[in-house]
């Protein structure tokens, strides 16, 4: 959810993130996009975005405080325009109807061209680019933001918690400890989000395919590619011991039926078999799924013997982060607290302890 937040809601989302964590998911997921990244502090942070906005690249601004520079206010506002005639503000997403959601344009599956947009910035009129991507994160751990702020921006808590924390101290200790089973927990749970995924695809090509196919799906050329491709995406998958009999096994089946003189008939008769055919190529998927599962099962038997020293750890990192309530000069962030912590187990190695 915290993934979608940013390009799907109507307003640019202000992060709070005390620890840092938003800043470096962000500049992870657009590395690739030329991400410029501005604090107010720069005299030229606005020059930044105005590039930014012409080239529809994305833009990070670091520390903000509990306000807002008013020179952000047009661009917050999303007050886009053309020919001199506002066509979308804050909280609408569609161009031409006005409905909710900024990032909405002119539908770009079919054939009609959008015409180019401008706003405002200062004194410069800039070109919009519905590309622009435009983040905000605050280092503030408890920031008492002005009502306008929220009317102007959608807040995302990013500070992370004490089960969280927990969790990234104890895939620490676990990858010091055992490298290799951090490693095939890490795998195994990348592995099964795309079998979760490559399942769905699956499954909906079949039930589209079935829905659409009228009369004997067998004399229908274009549902076995649809079929046999199925197939081979989920051998694709498939370790040397899982086998599947895919695209045979579902004509053998379909020449039962036919037999039997059930025939395929539009959409009900096609969706009463979708089951079997779902079932039969998805084998695979779900056979590899289960035997993620009991290896992961080990792993994590493995990991509940560290989890003590996650957790200490972790109440540890908290007693500090309130330490500024004792004195301001107190701060420590939570690179720092990692690095102790990780120094603290190799230094284990070195002392034989």
């Amino acid at each position: 959810m915290v993934t979608n937040v940013p390009g799907q809601c109507s307003r640019w989302s202000l992060l709070v993130d005390p620890q840092g964590q938003a800043n470096k998911w962000i500049k992870s997921m657009e590395k690739l996009r030329n991400l410029r990244v501005i604090k107010f502090s720069d005299s030229d942070y606005m020059k930044v975005i105005e590039q930014s906005v012409e080239a529809g690249t994305p833009v990070l601004l670091e520390n903000v405080g509990e306000e807002l520079e008013p020179p952000l206010e047009p661009l917050l506002a999303r007050q886009i325009y053309k020919q001199g005639q506002y066509v979308v503000t804050a909280g609408q997403t569609d161009l031409q109807t006005g409905s909710v959601c900024g990032h909405c344009w002119p539908d770009r599956s079919t054939n009609r061209v959008s015409n180019t947009f401008y706003i405002n910035l200062g004194d410069n009129t800039v070109e919009y680019k519905p590309e622009f991507r435009f983040y905000m994160t605050s280092k503030l751990r408890n920031p008492h933001f002005l009502p306008e702020v929220f009317n102007s921006v959608t807040i995302v808590n990013f500070a992370l918690t004490i089960e969280g924390l927990e969790d990234q101290l104890l895939g620490i200790v676990v990858a010091k400890e055992r490298p290799d089973l951090e490693d095939k927990r890490q795998e195994l749970i990348v592995q099964s989000a795309a079998n979760e995924k490559l399942l769905k695809q699956v499954e909906d090509s079949i039930l589209i395919t079935l829905s659409g196919t009228e009369g004997n799906i067998l004399e229908n050329e274009s549902a076995i590619e649809v079929l046999d491709s199925s197939k081979v995406r989920m051998k694709g998958l498939d370790s040397s011991k899982v086998r599947m009999k895919g695209l045979e096994s579902s004509k053998v089946r379909m020449k039962g039926l036919e037999s039997s003189k059930v025939r395929m008939k539009g959409l009900e008769s096609s969706k009463m078999m979708y089951p079997a055919f779902a079932q039969i190529l998805s084998l695979g998927i779900v056979q590899r799924q289960e035997a993620a599962k009991d290896t992961k099962l080990k792993i994590d038997s493995f990991r509940l013997s560290y989890r003590p020293i996650a957790r200490h750890s972790a109440v540890l990192y908290y007693c500090i982060t309130d330490l500024p309530n004792v004195d301001p000069m107190y701060q420590y962030s939570l690179v720092w607290f990692i690095n102790l912590y990780t120094m603290s187990i190799e230094s284990r190695y070195s002392t034989g302890t």
